[in-house]
């Protein structure tokens, strides 16, 4: 498996876990490991449908303070500024990619949450 290889290359492969799942319905099974997750990494496939139910799962999910939740998709995918206790902090464009970065939002998560300028 390439992942696998480019953990080894890399040195992290002791410090990394693959769970094969079928997302976002499996994000349940990685709550416990999500909701103690200082970054969460999103690269769904282009095409919105995707990113935004996943966003949505995680958003309904309880997050620690200071989450960050950065989101890889296609610029002409339109994902939401907020999602459940997430709030869109930061988006910056790579010809047709884009990243949006989320953080816990306070007004909606209580205390804890942070704001990245941007």
């Amino acid at each position: 498996m390439v992942l696998e290889e480019n953990l080894d290359a890399l040195g992290l492969r002791d410090r990394s876990a693959i769970w094969p799942l079928s997302l976002p319905k499996g994000l349940e099974r990685l709550r416990e490991r999500i909701s103690a997750a200082d970054v969460v990494l999103l690269d769904p496939p282009y095409g919105g449908d995707d990113a935004r139910a996943l966003l949505a799962a995680l958003g309904g999910m309880t997050l620690r303070p200071g989450v960050r939740v950065v989101l890889e998709h296609h610029a002409r995918d339109e994902v939401p500024e907020h999602c459940g206790s997430l709030k869109r902090v930061r988006e910056r464009s790579y010809g047709e990619t884009r990243v949006s970065t989320y953080t816990r939002d306070e007004a909606t998560d209580g205390p804890g949450g942070f704001e990245e300028s941007v």
